[in-house]
């Protein structure tokens, strides 16, 4: 059964990623063709870490106590609609609309599975089952940005818009008809009632590990709304077509899904926290190098070590909040990570948009940089201490 849910968590997650990789490369142009600002392009991408962040540690709470599958059904079903709706977007304001459904959603979906995957690892593996889970992640995200491309140069800006929702039907339905319900073949619950926190939000900023790893998430987010937002404006400005910026955003992802597995699987053996800030500083240097690039090839060697270092970093974060969180609930600990880290990508895009119409648009990738080596900095303070993280 546990093989069954791994399985399917790993399929499902990589079909709707699959779905949303592949507006990645063209949302920030489709912005500006409706005639948004740098400012306004921030605000759209800020809208979705909006109601992600607020929507987390809700989903994650409630998917805790009543069951994994129900959220994630839920908000993969209504995702499908929502990614429609770009196709008849006239105005910025209503990709402001859709980004703000899509934060909910997406908070029901991929934080919710990450949740039920740590639930079902044994321990002293949460590295190696979150590696692989991870790896089909990011491969999702990977591929999805070059078919997106590819797709806009062929036809137009709106058909990845169609296979959006096409690959988010996908997986829904491998969800509806193959994940097991609340209760498994054998009657039992996968909600363990007992080892539930009370007082979820008191245990965790009562936690070092908890405080630490949500500090780091708020200013990692910082430093990566920077590159999620504007890569494609800055790659654009070479003359690099829709399809090579494809190319280099599925290059980070691809980097980053791939080696998440050996990655996993080191995380269980070795010191998690070294790996985190040694993955977080590769990514800095990668960061601060980007305005450097002059042509699509000098762009791809900074966007691959972007993924290795995230491909180094996230396992080894991710086994920590699992194997430190269970008893106040994965699902609420996974939530409020990522309630931290929406906080940061909300905060981000429009604080670049601004840096980007008053200084330029270089910039936002050297203050990216700093971000990542205080985040490294902040992360190894509260956790230096923790024995066998």
């Amino acid at each position: 059964m546990t093989l069954r849910i791994f399985v399917v968590l790993c399929i499902a997650t990589f079909a709707a990623m699959l779905g949303i990789g592949i507006i990645i490369p063209i949302l920030p142009l489709y912005v500006r063709n409706l005639g948004a600002s740098g400012t306004m392009l921030g605000i759209i991408f800020s809208s979705f870490a909006v109601t992600m962040a607020i929507a987390n540690p809700i989903a994650g709470r409630v998917s805790d106590r009543i069951g994994y599958k129900l959220i994630i059904s839920l908000g993969l079903g209504i995702h499908i609609f929502v990614a429609l709706f770009y196709v008849i977007a006239t105005k910025p304001i209503h990709l402001i609309t859709i980004r703000l459904a899509e934060g909910i959603l997406s908070a029901m979906v991929w934080p919710v599975a990450m949740a039920y995957i740590g639930y079902i690892a044994p321990k002293d593996r949460e590295g190696s089952y979150t590696g692989i889970y991870n790896t089909w992640l990011y491969l999702g995200m990977g591929i999805g940005p070059f078919i997106g491309g590819t797709l806009t140069d062929i036809y137009n800006i709106r058909m990845p818009f169609y296979a959006m929702a096409g690959f988010l039907s996908l997986a829904f339905l491998l969800v509806i008809f193959i994940l097991p319900g609340k209760k498994d073949s054998s009657g039992k619950t996968h909600i363990k009632k007992d080892a539930i926190s009370k007082h979820p939000i008191k245990d965790t900023l009562n936690s070092d590990l908890m405080k630490g790893i949500l500090a780091f998430a708020f200013i990692i987010a910082l430093g990566e709304s920077g590159l999620m937002t504007f890569l494609p404006l800055i790659t654009s400005r070479e003359n690099i077509s829709p399809t090579q910026i494809g190319i280099l955003a599925s290059a980070i992802m691809l980097f980053a899904g791939v080696l998440q597995t050996p990655f996993g699987y080191l995380a269980n053996r070795y010191n998690k926290v070294f790996l985190v800030v040694m993955g977080v500083l590769l990514i800095s240097v990668s960061m601060a190098c980007i305005p450097l690039c002059l042509n699509f090839s000098s762009f791809f060697i900074p966007s691959a070590l972007v993924g290795i270092g995230a491909a180094v970093a996230t396992p080894a974060g991710t086994a920590m909040i699992i194997r430190g969180s269970k008893n106040i609930g994965l699902g609420f600990s996974l939530g409020a990570y990522n309630f931290v880290f929406g906080l940061g990508m909300v905060i981000g895009p429009v604080f670049y948009g601004f840096i980007m119409d008053s200084i330029g648009l270089d910039e936002i990738f050297y203050i990216s940089a700093g971000m990542f080596i205080l985040g490294a900095c902040v992360f190894y303070y509260y956790t230096r201490k923790i024995e066998n993280p």
